[in-house]
């Protein structure tokens, strides 16, 4: 005779789960969960996205964010030269450029990604 409580062996026996559509339904909701949760992250994005844009173009930052963008880091004329270093040679490549260096100093892959021209 045991002074085991037969209730609490029955509670913690191990129980056979008939496997009849169980995980086919659980991998089935999980995978309609992220695509709702992908529809709402790209939802919200273009939501974002466009009240940003209005608030710009009501405020006319666009002009200014365009300006400042744009202006060359040095002055080189309209030479060759000038021409020949224009697609670099503005604040929107440098930022461009240091971006991908911060995505290259942050990642563990040894890869460069990215490109070096702002376009």
């Amino acid at each position: 005779m045991t002074d085991l409580n037969p209730v609490l062996q029955n509670l913690f026996q191990p129980e056979e789960i008939s496997d009849d559509g169980f995980s086919a339904s659980v991998i089935e909701n999980i995978e309609t969960q992220q695509r709702k949760i992908k529809r709402l992250k790209f939802a919200s994005i273009i939501l974002l996205a466009a009240i940003f844009v209005t608030t710009m173009i009501q405020f006319g930052i666009t002009e200014f964010i365009t300006f400042a963008l744009t202006s060359p880091i040095l002055v080189l004329g309209d030479g060759w030269l000038g021409w020949l270093l224009s697609p670099v040679n503005n604040v929107g490549a440098l930022l461009a450029l240091l971006r991908n260096l911060f995505r290259k100093v942050i990642s563990r892959n040894a890869e460069w990604r990215g490109s070096l021209l702002p376009f």
